[in-house]
């Protein structure tokens, strides 16, 4: 994609259906892998809630979603 080598969380962190991913720990492979990268493509559901049905459940308060989403600032910083 655009002569770029994509790379992506291992699968295990994404959950799967009805099985909500793992933000903290996609964040944690984000801030390692981003100082190498040139660009970034970031689900932001996924990233602060576990993924787009997650993001639908009332399980994930608005003050930890948006905690989860520091990651990108920190990503940026860096």
């Amino acid at each position: 994609m655009a002569g770029e080598k994509l790379r992506h969380p291992p699968r295990a962190l994404l959950g799967r259906f009805l099985t909500p991913g793992q933000p903290e720990r996609v964040a944690e492979w984000l801030r390692r892998g981003a100082p190498s990268a040139r660009m970034a493509i970031v689900s932001l559901d996924m990233l602060a809630y576990g993924g787009l049905v997650a993001s639908r459940a009332p399980t994930v308060d608005v003050a930890t979603a948006l905690c989860r989403l520091q990651a990108l600032r920190e990503v940026k910083e860096a």
